[in-house]
């Protein structure tokens, strides 16, 4: 009985597999270590821009824990939920902002105006089509790339610079490609796959850090 779950298991693997899929995620995940390293640090480190060359040897064992472990799912949670899709799940891009008001709550006015028009757009979509559950493309896509600018911006505290309109366009620069990444996984696979990618992310880039900074 053993062997024929074990054969059962491998044979759903095997067709649940998407080598085209898996394939393209490593290519991206290698043009994203590169575009970190021969683009975005490079300018950060012209514009005397600091904060992106941390590495294990600066943490202590629960800053570890907490850049592999829990910040890829809570983040994933809080930032890519709402990308699945459906209608019933973009009602948590509010949390996106909300999050954001918490780091610049100057700028409250902005966010109330988005949330407004953003739920309005919603409401219209729901009842021009009623009968299906999805949103539409170019809606998507909107909460798509608003989301991945939402992420980058919040990272702004780890960013170390005098002008903080320069720190903020910096780690919007810097980090937007990496959340349009995780964003991707996370349409075509689910949250657990996000999840997976963006703590594989980091272990990657705290690893490289500690080899070409110190």
């Amino acid at each position: 009985m053993k062997i024929i779950y074990l054969n059962q298991k491998i044979a759903s693997f095997k067709e649940n597999w998407d080598s085209q899929f898996y394939t393209l995620v490593i290519i991206l995940f290698i043009t994203k270590l590169i575009y970190t390293y021969m683009v975005s640090d490079v300018i950060a480190m012209k514009l005397g821009v600091g904060g992106f060359d941390k590495s294990f040897a600066q943490m202590d064992q629960l800053s570890i824990v907490s850049a592999l472990l829990i910040a890829p799912v809570v983040e994933e949670l809080l930032f890519r939920f709402h990308l699945s899709g459906k209608r019933s799940h973009a009602y948590f891009f509010l949390i996106s902002l909300a999050a954001l008001y918490l780091i610049f709550f100057e700028y409250w006015f902005i966010y109330l105006f988005t949330a407004a028009v953003f739920i309005a757009c919603l409401m219209w979509e729901s009842k021009k089509t009623p009968d299906n559950p999805l949103l539409s493309r170019p809606f998507y896509l909107i909460i798509f790339v608003m989301t991945a600018i939402i992420f980058s911006a919040l990272h702004f505290v780890n960013v170390e610079a005098e002008n903080k309109l320069l720190a903020l366009f910096m780690v919007i620069f810097a980090l937007t490609p990496s959340a349009l990444f995780f964003g991707y996984v996370r349409y075509k696979k689910g949250l657990k796959y996000s999840m997976i990618i963006h703590s594989l992310s980091n272990l990657a880039i705290l690893s490289l850090n500690g080899l070409i900074y110190h």
